[in-house]
């Protein structure tokens, strides 16, 4: 595993995060199927066999692990998000606070939020984030990824920081379209699925994110309040590796492993950065009442 995470991750700014999370709807359309390869262009987001969850969540955080090359030695927070489906998008609100200890005794309240839009016709994805230190503004992207059609090439523009557009091929995903399309090749009894991603990260703007998939897990005793909407769901552990495509390693920069259910909430999750680990424990889940089609 790469000794290496960028800033925003490492204060609490968890861009792969929104991928599990994500809002679905009642009244669904047909995607193109999954497969262990790279995904080309799809006619929209929605799957026939995909039935998500609109939901708000909170989840504890905590250190995992460490090691003194990080210089983090203490980690608890808080991430509280909603994921709502307006129908004709998805929109995330996420927002982790926490207190980061360093290897000398020293703390500091580290705060990031983070808001994205995703259409369902894979045509746009906006996105904006803030990471504050101590209350400071330390780090902020703002940007969208847009396309005219799916069989062309958009771009990716970013606002804040100053960095040139990159180009949107038609075979990169947007995160609510690769968590669909993960969890169809889950219900398939696929073990692998891969493909280019973008989430709104400026440093890695375009991931090889690779999910290995495991065999469908046994019903579990959840604690905690709104656990009944997880009953009787099927869920498997998942291991996805976000990985900079032009990278010659071929190690990922962050690995993040968890149970995922079918309707896209994630528990026991563990998010990886070679030199520490996070590890997030679903609190509390509510429904949304409302949302969808």
């Amino acid at each position: 595993m790469k000794g290496h995470a960028s800033k925003n991750w490492i204060i609490g700014g968890l861009y792969a995060v929104t991928l599990l999370f994500v809002a679905g709807c009642d009244q669904q359309e047909t995607a193109a199927p999954s497969s262990s390869t790279p995904q080309g262009a799809t006619a929209g987001i929605r799957d026939a066999n995909v039935n998500l969850l609109s939901f708000e969540a909170i989840y504890e955080m905590s250190l995992e692990r460490t090691s003194s090359s990080s210089n983090i030695a203490a980690y608890e927070g808080l991430l509280v998000l909603d994921t709502i489906d307006a129908c004709d998008g998805f929109s995330t609100n996420q927002r982790i606070s926490a207190l980061v200890g360093d290897q000398e005794g020293k703390s500091i309240l580290s705060d990031f939020v983070m808001t994205s839009w995703e259409s369902t016709d894979r045509t746009l994805f906006r996105f904006e984030s803030k990471v504050k230190m101590g209350g400071i503004l330390a780090e902020e992207t703002i940007g969208r990824a847009t396309r005219d059609n799916t069989e062309e090439d958009g771009a990716i523009i970013f606002e804040t920081p100053d960095i040139d557009p990159v180009m949107l091929t038609p075979d990169i995903q947007f995160p609510t379209e690769y968590i669909v399309q993960l969890i169809s090749a889950a219900k398939k009894g696929e073990s692998l699925y891969q493909s280019l991603m973008t989430d709104g990260s400026s440093e890695t703007t375009v991931f090889e994110t690779v999910t290995f998939i495991g065999d469908k897990g046994n019903p579990e005793e959840l604690e905690f309040e709104g656990a009944q909407l997880l009953e009787g769901l099927d869920h498997w552990p998942i291991t996805m590796g976000y990985h900079n495509r032009d990278s010659k390693e071929g190690l990922p920069e962050v690995e993040m492993s968890m149970d995922m259910y079918e309707n896209g909430v994630g528990t026991h999750i563990v998010m990886d950065y070679g030199d520490f680990a996070l590890r997030a424990e679903l609190k509390e889940l509510k429904a949304v009442e409302g949302a969808g089609c």
